[in-house]
């Protein structure tokens, strides 16, 4: 998975980098499925310069891959909290997606199931009931 980090009001340390890396490191074999075409942009930084109470950290996150996007912001009082917090909610999308997949392969199958227990005479029947409405 490719990873592209920004950092926005805020100097870029190595901390902050290597924070957010381990994080999205953990994403990255629920992406692999879709292929290795993954691409994370990720941007990190304070939502104004002048505050300093609050939600005033801000993370988020892109993700592109083969099978969809996943595009999650958040904020906290602390940067990495807003990170961590980032990282959860990309995970809970990913796998409501995957879920969203299976069902729908669960589905196929179980017309494919419901259309080969039927003899053709019983399909033509079927369709020709169909046209008549």
């Amino acid at each position: 998975m490719k990873l592209q980090l920004k950092a926005t009001n805020l100097e870029l340390t190595e901390s902050i980098s290597t924070h957010v890396r381990e994080r999205m490191a953990s994403l990255e074999r629920m992406v692999r499925r879709w292929g290795d075409e993954a691409e994370a942009y990720v941007e990190v930084g304070r939502t104004t310069r002048h505050h300093r109470h609050g939600d005033v950290y801000r993370a988020e996150t892109n993700l592109r891959f083969p099978g969809g996007r996943v595009y999650v912001t958040r904020e906290a009082a602390d940067l990495h909290s807003a990170i961590d917090a980032m990282r959860d909610e990309v995970l809970q999308e990913l796998s409501k997606l995957q879920g969203r997949r299976r069902e729908l392969y669960e589905r196929g199958a179980r017309a494919f199931k419901f259309l080969k227990s039927l003899s053709p005479a019983a399909w033509f029947k079927r369709e020709k009931r169909k046209f008549r409405r």
